[in-house]
């Protein structure tokens, strides 16, 4: 096997904890307190955009012309005491749209297909929205139309430790609930297509899965990387005559 070296490469102070690679991979943008800091990783430039909500949260779309911002309202456009998820051109700090939301997100998540974006919560189902070019005044803006909601039929409330994008091609909805199941559902039409039991988990680690990723496969035979929070990450294959997931 090949070996790899990693060479440091400095540091940076007064970085919020959320903090994300710009698609083009040689920029990383930060939440800081009074917006979005972008510092480019050869060169020394950096410029902190100002954004009209308290922000939380920063993504951009795969194809880098759009910056997606969650945080709370600060603007007089925007409704008092909420929490917005408001949409920029990635080169400048030009406002394009936004999208009230009821409650703060765990995540927002760009897809690569069709300028599609998933915001998932931990107490409620993840909503599947799309991004539209809208005519504003002559300006093209964005508009919002949500399309799905990922739901499990089951019996009390599912808490959502994780809820992401899988498959080639962003197919499929992969969700991990509290409970440590694996949920799978169609991306473009939301519908449930498999519930799997994770089994066989060594009782030394600690049983709260937090994060769950599939390798690019289809939904009938894939991968899955479940981050326990114990620091653990397992790889699990699927035993389809069992319907459960097994440790690789």
């Amino acid at each position: 096997a090949s070996k790899m070296v990693l060479k440091y490469k400095g540091s940076h102070s007064g970085l919020d904890s959320n903090t994300t690679w710009l698609p083009r991979g040689d920029t990383i943008a930060s939440v800081v307190e009074n917006g979005i800091l972008l510092q480019h990783l050869i060169s020394p430039w950096s410029y902190c955009i100002t954004v009209p909500v308290r922000p939380m949260q920063v993504t951009f779309t795969p194809d880098n012309n759009r910056m997606l911002v969650v945080g709370e309202n600060m603007h007089p456009k925007l409704p008092e005491d909420g929490i917005s998820l408001v949409v920029f051109s990635s080169d400048s700090p030009e406002f394009k749209g936004t999208l009230p939301l009821t409650k703060y997100p765990n995540q927002v998540i760009t897809s690569e297909v069709e300028e599609q974006i998933l915001v998932t919560f931990t107490d409620s189902p993840a909503e599947l929205w799309q991004m539209e070019s809208i005519n504003v005044d002559g300006s093209e803006n964005v508009g919002f139309l949500r399309l799905h909601t990922y739901v499990v039929f089951k019996p009390g409330d599912v808490q959502w430790n994780n809820v992401q994008f899988g498959g080639k091609g962003d197919q499929f909805v992969i969700g991990l609930s509290s409970g440590g199941e694996i949920h799978i559902w169609d991306r473009a039409s939301a519908v449930h297509l498999h519930s799997i039991e994770v089994t066989n988990i060594d009782m030394s680690w600690d049983l709260k899965l937090i994060s769950v990723s599939q390798n690019d496969t289809s939904a009938d035979s894939p991968i899955f990387a479940l981050i326990h929070s114990s620091n653990v990450i397992t790889l699990w294959g699927v035993e389809k005559s069992a319907g459960v997931v097994t440790r690789e």
